[in-house]
């Protein structure tokens, strides 16, 4: 922190997997894919000295941040719930 490290995030981030959907639309074939994971659930082989676990109050900022941006027009995640 403060910093480079050799690598990227705080290794909180599990991911469970992706799914992805295919539309089939008159002008043009689109597929969209999302990635389901959790985020603060403990640690993970790339937490490095922390324990991996989120505090309430990081975590409800990155809720308000992941509702706020797209209503902005920034692409962004989206949580589903906290």
């Amino acid at each position: 922190f403060g910093s480079w490290s050799g690598q990227l995030g705080d290794g909180r981030a599990i991911t469970l997997g992706e799914k992805c959907i295919f539309v089939n639309n008159t002008d043009k074939n689109i597929t969209t894919c999302r990635e389901i994971s959790i985020k603060g659930s403990g640690k993970t082989p790339f937490s490095r000295a922390g324990d991996g676990r989120a505090t309430l109050q990081l975590s409800i900022r990155e809720y308000l941040a992941s509702i706020a941006l797209p209503a902005i027009g920034i692409p962004s995640v989206q949580s589903l719930a906290l």
